[in-house]
């Protein structure tokens, strides 16, 4: 897996990265100079840094742990990403780094898997996916001893809190650019769905309706559209959702 840079209507497509190993997970800094994703390139994962033209690659993160799932700060002075780097091993957690040098920081200490994680657009709380040792649905719809759910927390750790609270698989969360709405994948409905609620998790809506498996929604910086990803007979895919007016 490469990391490649498209139009937004899919032309003028160009290969940014080309390297032996896998790169994946890749996100826009908030002014689009330059993109974060996560590679396997150095043996193990790790979050790299490079400039939108391809230029200027650099990994980041430098630990012999797995880091994953890269998100900017609003401001573009940090990235958050999960990583097991603790003393277990088997425990994903929440970090924060600073792009331009220093130590990650760890933003909670909480039991099972911590990942997928962003920070709010006024830089307040962070939200991410975690799952629970309880009764729940895996991505089949099948029982299983471990529940999918989104949190939200303050950035100083505080006011953790459950706000998808549905037996189903629930991950994928991303923050609306003015902080209004929450977007993310569920199961709920019998297959994987788009959907968005409010931060406090009212107003669940479903967005889509269709064949195949959506995930991994992000939205565009007008709040119009909502990029993501669809899984359908082996195949994935990226489509542009253009969300209704509001009435």
């Amino acid at each position: 897996s490469d990391i490649y840079i498209a139009d937004v209507d899919g032309s003028n497509l160009r290969q940014l990265v080309n390297n032996p190993g896998n790169d994946l997970t890749p996100v826009w800094s908030p002014d689009g100079r330059r993109i974060a994703f996560q590679s396997d390139r150095d043996g193990n994962e790790e979050i790299y840094l490079v400039n939108a033209d391809g230029t200027g690659l650099r990994n980041l993160t430098r630990n012999p742990a797995n880091d994953g799932h890269p998100k900017w700060s609003p401001d573009g002075s940090s990235i958050i990403f999960n990583s097991n780097r603790g003393a277990d091993s088997t425990d994903e957690e929440m970090y924060e780094i600073p792009v331009d040098g220093g130590s990650a920081r760890l933003l909670v200490q909480l039991p099972g898997w911590d990942t997928y994680a962003s920070i709010e657009p006024n830089g307040r709380r962070v939200l991410w996916r975690r799952v629970l040792n309880e009764t729940g649905f895996d991505g089949n719809l099948g029982i299983t001893g471990r529940n999918s759910e989104i949190f939200i927390m303050g950035r100083d750790g505080t006011a953790v809190t459950n706000i998808s609270r549905n037996a189903a698989f629930d991950g994928w969360p991303s923050w609306s650019a003015d902080g209004t709405r929450i977007a993310f994948a569920s199961n709920r409905s019998g297959r994987f769905q788009l959907h968005t609620m409010l931060p406090d998790g009212t107003d669940v809506r479903q967005l889509t309706n269709a064949p195949g498996s959506f995930t991994k929604p992000i939205w565009s910086p007008d709040g119009t559209k909502i990029v993501c990803t669809r899984t359908l007979d082996g195949n994935v895919e990226i489509f542009v959702l253009v969300l209704p007016r509001p009435q």
